[in-house]
C-alpha cells in the first residue's frame, strides 16, 4: 500500500498536484476521525451528516483526480467547495464560535496557498476569507445567550455542556494540529522531491552538455576546452602528455554493408575500451573527435609507453566480437605524438594526424608514432 502511494506520488509532474494528492489523503484520515468524535460527542445529526458528506466529497475528488486525471479542476473545486460550503455549514451546525470549528476554517484557508497558483490563489483566498467572516457574523444569532437567536437554532445543533465544549475544542485542536503539521510535512517533502528532481535534471543536463550522445565519451568541444586550460599550465612544455588520434578502419564500408545501427554498436564498443583505459585523475581525457575518429590525451613517461597503451587498445578492439556479425573483425589505426614537440594545438594535431595517415597507408590496424616518420 505504501509503495503504491509513493509510486502514485512520484508520477505527478506538478508540485501542486503532488501536494494536493497528499492533502486529500490526509483529509480522508482527518474526516474519519472527525466523524467518529462527532458521533461520540453527540453534537447533532446535522454536524455528523456534514462530516460524512465531506468525506464522500473528498473520496469523489480522489477518484476524479487519479482515475479520470482531472487534477487541475479538482484542486479548484476542492478549495471552493471546502471553504464556501462544507466548512461554513459545519461551522453553523457544530455550534459556531462556541465549538472547535473555527480551527477548521483556518485549516481551509491554509490549504489554498500550496495547491493553487496565481491569480486563482488570491481570488480563492479572498472569497473564502469573506465567506468565513460572514458565517462568523451569522453564528452570533446561534450563540447561547443572544437575544436575536433564531428559533430553529436548537433544531440544528444541541447545546453542549461546558465539558462538552472543552472536549469539542480540544479534539478539533488535536485534529487540526495533525492536519496542519501533516500538510506542512508533505509540502516540505514535495518541495524537497522537486528540488532533488531539479538538481538531478541540472546534473544530467550538465553531463550531457559535455558528452557525445552516442558513445558517452567527452565531445570534442569539451576536449579542446580542457586542453586549452592545461595549455595555460604549460601543457606543451610537459614531457608527461602525449596525443593520440585513433580511427576505425574502413568504417564507411562497414556502415554501407551492415547498416548504421551496427556501425553505432561498433563505435560504442570501441568507446567502452577507450573509456576503461583513461585515467582522468592524472589529467587524461578521451573524446569522440569526429564520426569514426577518437582523440586521446595520454599521461605517460615516454612516447613509447603512450604508443604501447594505444597498441593494447588496438589488440583489444581486434578481439571484439559483435553478436550481429561475430565473424567480422573491426580494427583501428592510431597516430601518437608528444605534446612537448609542438608549440600549439594546431601543430600538435597535424603531427598526430600525420602519424595516423602513415598507419593507414601502411596497411591499417597498427599504431604509428612521430618517431616512425621523423
Amino acid at each position: 500500500m505504501i509503495k503504491l502511494f509513493k509510486d502514485k506520488l512520484n508520477s505527478f509532474t506538478d508540485l501542486e498536484d503532488r501536494i494536493f494528492f497528499m492533502i486529500l489523503s490526509i483529509s480522508v484520515v482527518v474526516n474519519i476521525l472527525t466523524i467518529i468524535f462527532t458521533a461520540l460527542e453527540n453534537i447533532g445529526i446535522f454536524s455528523l451528516l456534514t462530516s460524512i458528506f465531506s468525506l464522500v466529497f473528498i473520496l469523489i475528488l480522489l477518484y476524479l483526480s487519479l482515475v479520470l486525471d482531472q487534477m487541475k479542476a479538482c484542486r479548484l473545486i476542492f478549495v471552493y467547495f471546502l471553504n464556501c460550503l462544507i466548512l461554513p455549514v459545519a461551522f453553523i451546525t457544530s455550534g459556531g464560535v462556541d465549538s472547535g470549528i473555527p480551527l477548521y476554517l483556518l485549516g481551509g484557508l491554509f490549504l489554498i496557498v500550496p495547491i493553487l497558483r496565481e491569480p486563482s490563489r488570491t481570488i480563492a483566498f479572498s472569497i473564502s476569507f469573506l465567506v468565513d467572516c460572514i458565517v462568523i457574523g451569522i453564528s452570533y444569532f446561534f450563540m447561547k445567550d443572544a437575544d436575536n437567536r433564531f428559533s430553529f437554532a436548537e433544531d440544528i445543533y444541541p447545546e453542549l455542556s461546558s465539558w462538552g465544549r472543552i472536549v469539542d475544542v480540544l479534539s478539533s485542536f488535536a485534529f487540526m494540529t495533525i492536519f496542519v503539521c501533516g500538510c506542512t510535512i508533505v509540502i516540505l517533502m514535495a518541495y524537497r522531491m522537486e528540488r532533488e528532481k531539479g538538481r538531478a535534471l541540472v546534473e544530467k543536463m550538465s553531463y550531457l552538455a559535455i558528452r557525445d550522445e552516442l558513445t558517452d565519451l567527452y565531445d570534442r568541444h569539451y576536449f579542446f576546452t580542457r586542453i586549452e586550460k592545461m595549455n595555460k599550465a604549460d601543457l606543451f612544455k610537459s614531457d608527461s602528455f602525449y596525443l593520440a588520434l585513433i580511427d576505425i578502419d574502413n568504417f564507411k564500408q562497414i556502415n554501407d554493408k551492415y547498416g548504421n545501427l551496427f556501425g553505432d554498436m561498433a563505435l560504442k564498443k570501441i568507446a567502452e575500451q577507450l573509456n576503461k583505459t583513461m585515467d582522468e585523475y592524472s589529467g587524461e581525457i578521451v573524446a569522440r573527435y569526429s564520426g569514426d575518429e577518437f582523440i586521446y590525451l595520454i599521461n605517460a613517461v615516454s612516447l613509447d609507453v603512450a604508443a604501447t597503451r594505444i597498441e593494447r587498445i588496438r589488440r583489444t578492439v581486434e578481439d571484439i566480437s559483435l553478436e550481429a556479425h561475430p565473424d567480422l573483425k573491426i580494427t583501428i589505426s592510431g597516430g601518437v605524438t608528444a605534446c612537448s614537440d609542438s608549440d600549439d594545438m594546431t601543430t600538435l594535431l597535424a603531427s598526430a594526424d600525420k602519424a595516423l595517415c602513415i598507419a593507414k597507408k601502411n596497411g591499417r590496424n597498427r599504431v604509428v608514432t612521430e618517431k616512425d616518420y621523423s
